[in-house]
């Protein structure tokens, strides 16, 4: 542990975390919002927050503990646990929020409405769809986060559920926001990926989870070299991923808890970094093969085997 509960602690990068997350992070979230731990983690580590102090700890355990803490000091409350006993969502105590919202300054802000200008010092951007159509008077009128062409915004959260964006927004959305880190689409009934975001060359975080209709994902998401997070749990009609995926070599958490995955693209060992990978589908049946080059053929098409899981050295947890 970097430090025990109870005590003031020491540790720098402990105290650095605390103004990161009052500034940057807490202040996308309304109040009595239901945060999702791992996406709240997920931020902490994008956004470079996470120090480690040496080569043998890893940054999921130091997060873990991190967040431990601050549910300790009554920054979070209200916690649930899944069905393995793990805390899988949290609240922000009010008066944390306030302290939050007033720390957060001209960095971080919520749209909550269609007039809602976004200053250009803001880097961190999180809006309800809901909320901002609801409140969008003209039907003509642009929403305010399409508007920001040019600027250095590194984060954006959808917090809405079951509201579709629209392929035209998704579009001009990504494609004004080239310094993007983060990029939240989840629940927003997407169908279609734009292939935008395979230009967000600092991408580091994906999720485009519980999007059911989803059935590929472009092979411009290969461009992305930065991409270290990409989520598509619940993405139902996903049927395979992009065969160029063994680009991504910094790619530490693939999450693909999807129904309709019927294999894993060839080359998956490549990635070397990963430390995450929720499911690894196989071809049923599998292949008998006469001739070596047969098998090869038959390899590009149906997927690698359980021998590419022999390279990725750093998986941790269950599979």
């Amino acid at each position: 542990m970097a430090f025990e509960q109870g005590q003031l602690p020491e540790n720098e990068a402990f105290i650095s975390l605390v103004k990161e997350i009052m500034g940057k992070c807490a202040g996308l979230f309304p109040k009595d919002y239901v945060i999702d731990v791992e996406t709240l983690i997920h931020l902490w580590t994008v956004q470079g927050f996470i120090k480690l102090s040496n080569r043998k700890q890893h940054v999921k355990d130091v997060d873990q503990e991190y967040f431990m803490e601050l549910l300790w000091r009554s920054f979070f409350q209200d916690v649930k646990k899944d069905e393995l006993g793990n805390i899988a969502c949290c609240k922000m105590h009010d008066l944390m929020h306030d302290l939050a919202t007033l720390v957060a300054g001209t960095e971080s802000t919520m749209l909550t409405s269609s007039k809602e200008n976004i200053g250009e010092k803001v880097r961190h951007v999180s809006f309800d769809l809901e909320d901002l159509l609801s409140n969008l008077e003209d039907s003509s009128r642009e929403l305010p986060i399409l508007m920001v062409k040019g600027m250095r915004i590194q984060t954006v959260l959808a917090l809405s559920v079951g509201i579709e964006l629209g392929k035209f927004t998704c579009d001009a959305l990504v494609s004004n926001l080239n310094y993007l880190r983060t990029l939240d689409l989840s629940k927003l009934d997407l169908s279609v990926v734009s292939h935008s975001i395979g230009e967000l060359k600092h991408l580091r975080y994906l999720d485009l989870s519980k999007n059911k209709d989803i059935e590929f994902l472009p092979n411009s998401n290969t461009k992305l070299l930065n991409l270290q997070t990409i989520k598509l749990s619940g993405c139902d009609s996903l049927k395979e991923l992009p065969k160029g995926i063994k680009k991504l070599v910094n790619l530490r958490h693939l999450d693909t808890n999807c129904t309709k995955l019927t294999h894993m693209p060839l080359g998956l060992g490549h990635l070397t970094s990963l430390k995450i990978l929720t499911r690894f589908f196989l071809k049923k049946g599998g292949f008998k093969a006469s001739s070596y080059s047969w098998c090869k053929k038959k390899q590009a098409r149906f997927g690698g085997g359980l021998s590419e899981l022999k390279k990725l050295s750093n998986l941790g947890g269950s599979l």
